[in-house]
C-alpha cells in the first residue's frame, strides 16, 4: 500500500508541476501581448472600464493666452508672475503673454516696487471667460492674485 500510495504522490507531483509551468508559460505570453495596444484592447478591458489615462487626454484640454501689461512702468521686469504656484520666466518687456487653461490661478508679485504697481488684463482669447479684458489689478511687495482662469 505504501509503494501505491508514494507512485500516487508522484503522479500528483508531475501533474501539479506540469500545471504550474503552463500557468508561468501563459503568464508570461500574455504579459507580452499587452505590449501591444491593439491586442491590448481584446484582451483587456481595463482602458473601457476606467477611462482615459491624464496624459492622453492632455491633448483635449481647451487652452487660452491671457495678455498682461503694466500702466504705470515702463518695464515689468521688478515683477515676478505664477502660473498654479510655479514661477513663469520673467518679463523684460512692459507685456507678457500667458499660456493657461482652465482653472489655472494667476500671480504676481512685486519684488522691488517702490510704489503701486498696475496691471491691466488687455487681451484674452475668445474661449477665455474670466479674467475679463480691462481688468486691474494692484501690486505692492505683496503676492497679489490675478484670477482663476475660466473656459469655456
Amino acid at each position: 500500500m505504501n509503494s501505491d500510495l508514494q507512485l500516487w504522490w508522484k503522479r500528483i507531483d508531475g501533474f501539479i508541476r506540469r500545471y504550474l509551468i503552463f500557468l508561468l508559460t501563459a503568464l508570461i505570453v500574455t504579459q507580452a501581448l499587452l505590449m501591444s495596444s491593439t491586442i491590448k484592447t481584446v484582451i483587456s478591458r481595463v482602458d473601457k472600464l476606467e477611462g482615459r489615462s491624464i496624459a492622453d487626454s492632455q491633448l483635449f484640454i481647451n487652452r487660452g493666452e491671457i495678455q498682461i501689461s503694466i500702466e504705470n512702468y515702463s518695464t515689468l521686469r521688478s515683477l515676478v508672475f505664477y502660473l498654479n504656484g510655479e514661477r513663469v520666466s520673467s518679463p523684460t518687456g512692459k507685456i507678457i503673454v500667458l499660456q493657461v487653461k482652465d482653472g489655472d490661478i494667476i500671480e504676481a508679485r512685486g519684488n522691488s516696487v517702490n510704489d503701486t504697481a498696475i496691471l491691466k488684463v488687455t487681451a484674452v482669447t475668445n474661449n477665455i471667460m474670466v479674467p475679463q479684458p480691462g481688468k486691474l489689478i494692484y501690486v505692492n511687495d505683496n503676492l497679489a492674485m490675478i484670477d482663476r482662469v475660466k473656459i469655456k
